[in-house]
Formats: C-alpha cells, structure tokens, sequence
C-alpha cells in the first residue's frame, strides 16, 4: 500500500502548495491549478486499510469514534468520544510504544494521506453509502424480515415469494435492476451466507417489498414498519438534496430504524436463552416456566444476530452530511460501475503479459466512443418516429408555447444522457403543493435539442400505509387534467417512475428519493430501552431533488 502511496502523497503535495501544477494557458494567461484533498471514500474494508485502522472485527471499529463493540451490542444507538486529531497523534504514539495497545484504540499504524496539508485520517473520511445501505444493512433486515415471515410464522415458502418476485412487474426504468429469484430457505436462515443480489437490485427489492408481500402479510405489523423505516432513511441520504429539516428527521428515522432492529431480532434472545436454561433445569421435564408456552417452540429457530458495523455507520450519518454535504455525491456506487465494463473486457482480452495495458486502453477507448460519434453537447437518442410540422400536430396549441421549432418527431421513446421516456411512464412536474405533482407521459416529442413529454396530471391521494408508497388516481377535475408539454430538464426530477399495482386497479408510485416539501404522514411509536421514553417520529413522504 506505501509503494502506491508515496508518489500519489508527492503529487498532492505539489498540488496543495503554492507552485500548483501548471494546465497550459486559460485566456492567455498560464493556468496553475491548486487543489485540496478534502474527504476520502471507501468501503469499509478498504477504508481500514487506507487510513490505518484495525479490521472491522476490532473492538473498537468505528472510524468516527472510540465506541466498543460491547457497547454497540448492549445499545444500539450508542456513540462513542469522537475521534479527533490530537486522540489520533496520541494513539499512534502509544501503539508505536507497545503494539498491543492496538486493541485499545483501534489503530494500527500512521496514515501516508496525513502527510499531505489539511487531510486527517479521522476528520477527513467519510462512510459510503452504497456499501453500507445496500449492500450492508438492506441485505441483513430483508433476510431477517422474510427469515420471521418464511421460518417462524410460516405464512408463505420461499417458493412462493421467488414466484412473486419473478412475474412483478418492475416496469422499464426498473427493468435493469430487477432482483433475481434465487432466495431458499437455507440463505436466509444462514447468518453467514449473502443474499446473491447487487446492490442496485437491492434497492429495487426493499421498495417493492410491500408489494411482494401485499397477500402474504395482511397487516402492517412491527417488521413491515422496520422496512418503512429504512425506506424513509434511504429516500433522505439518497437524495441530491438535503435540508437541515430533513437532517433532523434523520437523527429521529436512525434513531428508531435502530431502537426497533433491536428489539425484534436481538433484546428478546438473550430472555429466550435464559428460558430455556431454566426449562432444562427443572425437576419435571414437562414443566414449562410459566408464560412461555408460545415462546418456547421458537427459540430454536432464533439465530445470534448483532448490531453490525453498519448499523452503527448509520448514527453518524446526520453528523457527516452537514459536514460533507450528501452522501449520494460520494459513494461509490460509480467506481462499482465501472468494475462491470472491466469484468465485460476481461473476457475477452487475449493479452496475458500486460494485463493492465490492455484492459485500460479498452476502457478508454469505450469512453471515447460517445464523444467521436457525436459533437453535441447534448447527448440524445430515440427511436424512429414520425416527423410533423408543429401546425399540423394535434399538440399544436401547447408545443407554440414551448419550442420554436417547425418541425418535432413523435416518437414512443427517447433518452436524455441514458434516461428513458417512453409513453405510460410518470414523472414528477413542478409543484408547490405539500404532495408532489405527478403527470402520466401521453406522448414523447424531440424538438431540435430537446425532448419534450406531453403529460395529463393525475390526483396524488397521499402516501399508501400498507405499501409505503404515493397512491395515484386519474384526476377527474376538467380544468386540473389537461394535458401539458413540459421540457424533461424542466420537471422536479430527471427520473422517470413506473406505475406499480398490488394486484387490483390502484396504482401507486414508489420513488426511490425524496421530491418536494416535506409531508408527515405517519408516526411511528418506540419506547427507548434505555431511558424509557416513547419516542414519536413523522416518517418522510415527498420527493425532493
């Protein structure tokens, strides 16, 4: 790790001091950039290694405080001393005294980034989001809500749900991410085995879980409103924009999501353990200690689950937006992505000498391709449509108000750098309302550069309580659902949503952030373990971008 280190160390020295790193000439005059590292982003694995902590499995593995293992296990929102600069120069020196006091601290050896100015291990990383939520902490709450579904309740076979998550229908946007049906009864029960989903398939899965459960669950019981919760938690830090309202309402959302987990799937096992002590301690062996007749059948089916790691990031959260701004601008779901076209090039590179050369030409060349093929500015693609004078088109009354063009193409669909519009989909129209506006897509049309969809606005009747997400109905005011065109880069948010059905005729939207203002819609009661007090917390429902 030094070896790569040490020259990256050198040349952001350069950049941070005042010589700079000379770019050419900008407007005449030589361009001399200077930069400053700010934050560094890892997964956590490679975050350890990086910046000098012990491994996960370390007592005290937290990367933003001294709080232990045990602690974590006893509550699960406990917070440790924050780390500082200053603790941090302290432990090093104390490790560099005697190697074992490693297990007290944490760390295990001096980080080569804090030899450049202004970086520090401990106040300059951050977690990342996409590892801890979906491929972290989504995981472990699914496999451990259908576990008390499939196993203790047995109100449905793993058979079953595979056959509900393979014929729903996601719709286009979520086409790419469709989760594969590859759950058994044995993943989910094992605690060590991984559920074999990436995490963009992750994300679609939890926000379309109450839908796969829609018969199989009829009441929203406590493991339905832990999935709100986490619902709630991930619309807010994947959002590209957050207020220090929703900041607030995060703390509240970590709070609970954590305080319940806790309950359903760890305070109880410690009680069930003693019972079953004390049952095999008695003198008849039919004798059962008393309130425990329905208790008893499903203590061998509990499994040892902790507060893990992650979880634990999530208690920082709060404290790192307003320090970082949002997490979605640094996580490392980009660099994951770009992994799959290395995977694709690597099965068909027939170099085995230089590996490396090989595979980082291929890379460039495929980000080159888009850029020979096309001199625009704006990167546009559509199907074949059919071309028509603005005058003789029978939307000819709204696009004279929009555009300029003579002509337009009538097309079924059309891409705006990757995003796709296609007729039937929603998206969400700018609105001042506490509940966002959301307009079904009648027709798409390419003017010139731009893309424009024609939309009819449909009732947003609030956020559904069994499913989590925004109930939608045709609107039936004649002057409210006139149909509008509407710029894509003008809407409240880029994406387009695919209308969901929980087998009738409703439909509902289920976004994956939050647009717009803020609506409370429900509350959620918790009573802390530790100090006794209930806690009540609106749950987040609009979309904001």
């Amino acid at each position: 790790m030094d070896k790569i280190l040490i020259p990256l160390v050198q040349e952001l020295k350069k950049l941070v001091s005042e010589e700079g790193v000379p770019l050419g000439e900008y407007d005449g005059e030589p361009f001399v950039l200077r930069a400053v590292v700010v934050a560094v982003t890892a997964d956590t694995l490679a975050a350890h290694d990086l910046l000098g902590f012990l491994g996960t499995g370390a007592r005290h593995f937290c990367r933003w405080c001294m709080v232990s293992r045990q602690e974590v296990r006893a509550n699960a929102n406990a917070t440790g001393v924050k780390r500082t600069s200053a603790l941090h120069d302290y432990h090093l020196t104390r490790v560099a005294e005697n190697q074992r006091y490693s297990r007290e601290c944490g760390v295990k050896q001096s980080c080569k980034l804090d030899q450049v100015p202004y970086f520090s291990c401990v106040e300059s990383n951050v977690f990342d989001c996409f590892h801890d939520l979906l491929e972290g902490i989504v995981p472990l709450v699914i496999k451990l809500v259908l576990h008390n579904y499939v196993v203790v309740k047995k109100l449905f076979s793993v058979v079953d749900f595979n056959a509900r998550v393979d014929s729903f229908a996601y719709g286009i946007p979520d086409s790419k991410n469709k989760p594969s049906p590859n759950f058994s009864e044995a993943l989910i029960t094992s605690t060590k085995v991984k559920i074999k989903q990436t995490g963009s398939q992750m994300w679609c899965l939890i926000r379309s879980l109450p839908f796969l459960l829609r018969d199989f669950v009829v009441e929203v019981d406590e493991h339905l409103q832990l999935i709100f919760l986490l619902q709630d938690i991930m619309q807010v830090i994947f959002s590209f924009e957050i207020r220090e309202s929703d900041i607030t309402l995060l703390e509240d959302l970590i709070y609970c999501h954590n305080e319940l987990f806790f309950k359903l799937f760890i305070s109880g096992r410690e009680n069930l353990e003693m019972l079953e002590v004390e049952d095999s301690e008695a003198v008849d062996g039919d004798l059962e200690p008393p309130g425990t007749e329905n208790v008893l059948p499903q203590a061998s089916k509990q499994r040892k689950v902790y507060v893990t790691n992650k979880l634990h990031h999530l208690t920082h959260y709060p404290e790192m937006i307003r320090k970082f701004g949002n997490p979605v601008r640094m996580w490392c779901a980009k660099f994951e992505g770009r992994l799959k076209i290395f995977r694709q090039h690597s099965s068909v590179c027939c170099n085995f000498k230089n590996i490396p050369k090989t595979m980082a030409r291929m890379f460039q060349l495929s980000n080159l391709k888009p850029l020979i093929n096309s001199n625009d500015e704006v990167y546009i693609e559509h199907h074949r449509g059919e071309t028509v004078t603005v005058s003789n088109s029978q939307y000819k009354g709204i696009l004279r108000s929009v555009t300029d063009e003579h002509q337009v193409i009538l097309t079924n669909s059309a891409s705006l750098h990757g995003e796709e519009y296609r007729p039937g989909l929603f998206v969400a129209l700018p609105s001042l309302n506490r509940l966002p506006l959301f307009g079904l897509i009648n027709e798409v049309i390419v003017a010139g550069k731009e893309i424009f969809v024609v939309t009819a606005p449909w009732r947003n009747l609030g956020i559904s309580e069994r499913f989590h997400a925004y109930e939608m109905t045709p609107e039936t005011n004649e002057q409210a659902r006139q149909v509008v065109a509407i710029n894509v880069r003008s809407l409240a948010n880029f994406r387009c949503i695919a209308p969901w059905t929980a087998g009738g005729d409703e439909v509902f939207l289920s976004p994956r952030t939050v647009f717009g203002i803020l609506f409370y819609f429900y509350c959620v009661e918790l009573q802390c373990t530790q100090c006794k007090v209930v806690a009540q917390i609106p749950s987040p429902c609009a979309v904001k971008f």
